[in-house]
């Protein structure tokens, strides 16, 4: 994913709302506070976003460069000692007599006897000289660094599709048509549950038999599950959808009214003697379906009112009122 560049001062305010998401703070209001808003967040969290390659460009050429921790070679004495120097001092170094030694262990003495020679003393490893340690410190940081920026970024990134699917999930099911259709949806499952035959594929095991149903196709080639479709849709699609076209209450007379086609289907569910019968899907679930989307597209229309009424200038009369 590329990263952001150049100045707010002349980004729209879908560009700055796409920032906003990014840096995970609110996207509302004006341009200007929205633009306020993002300032601030860069300027208190300088040190991390002025480093990361998807914001970098947000601070122009005045950002803050990474100081690199400096590398610096200590000489070691022990590395300029030879093998040849080594041994020489081993051997030249003055042997003292060993005395027998008494150790107590378990209320007993013991003696002991083996004398030991100081060239026979095993020496500890040499150490490891402190440019070497230095040079490895730097080398574990810079990739600590480099994974902590990584991980961020994907959590950056895992955070921002998140909100988008939300939002596209909410921009969905705001709607009173989509709304709708689900319960359409939902009606014609439950309906099918009930009037198709289904049968039973076995299969053997070891543990046992394991059962499948699956519904059975055959059923679809005859007549009756159609005569049963046409009889739903007459009261659930048709009626609603007529009245809805030829009665509207919104401004606009272009499209369907989802008001009206709620509440004619609120009505038809309710008439139980024509349309299908209870046995093939019980009635309650037709009056809850259809409530539920009636519901749905009255607060739809008191939302939309409330909206023109804000973003709508008052009238000339209003004013001088």
């Amino acid at each position: 994913m590329s990263g952001y560049t150049g100045s707010l001062q002349t980004k729209k305010k879908s560009e700055l709302q796409d920032i906003a998401i990014a840096l995970e703070i609110a996207d509302t209001g004006t341009r200007e506070e929205i633009q306020t808003r993002i300032k601030l967040h860069l300027a208190q969290n300088e040190g991390d976003l002025s480093e990361d390659p998807k914001f970098a460009g947000l601070y122009g050429r005045n950002r803050k460069r990474s100081v690199q921790p400096q590398t610096v070679a200590l000489k070691d004495d022990n590395i300029s000692m030879s093998s040849e120097d080594h041994e020489e001092r081993i051997r030249t170094t003055t042997r003292r007599p060993f005395r027998p030694t008494l150790l107590h262990e378990n209320n007993s003495m013991v003696k002991v006897l083996e004398e030991l020679e100081p060239a026979d003393v095993p020496l500890p490893a040499s150490p490891m000289p402190s440019a070497v340690i230095q040079a490895a410190a730097s080398a574990i940081g810079r990739d600590a660094n480099s994974f902590v920026q990584k991980m961020r970024q994907q959590e950056r990134t895992i955070s921002l599709e998140g909100r988008r699917l939300l939002k596209n999930t909410q921009n969905f099911l705001s709607n009173a048509s989509n709304i709708y259709t689900i319960t359409l949806i939902f009606e014609l499952t439950l309906m099918f549950w009930t009037i198709v035959p289904f049968a039973v594929y076995s299969v053997e095991r070891e543990s046992g038999v394991l059962s499948i149903s699956y519904p059975k196709l055959s059923y679809f080639r005859s007549a009756e599950p159609w005569k049963l479709l046409a009889r739903w849709s007459l009261p659930t699609l048709v009626v609603p959808q007529l009245c809805g076209a030829l009665i509207s209450f919104n401004t606009s007379r272009g499209d369907i009214d989802p008001v009206t086609v709620g509440i004619m289907r609120v009505a038809c569910s309710v008439a139980h003697k024509w349309g299908i019968q209870n046995d093939v899907l019980d009635s309650r679930w037709r009056i809850l379906s259809a409530s539920v989307g009636a519901a749905f597209a009255f607060a739809e229309a008191i939302g939309a009112k409330k909206q023109s009424q804000i973003v709508a200038p008052p009238a000339a009369g209003e004013e001088a009122t």
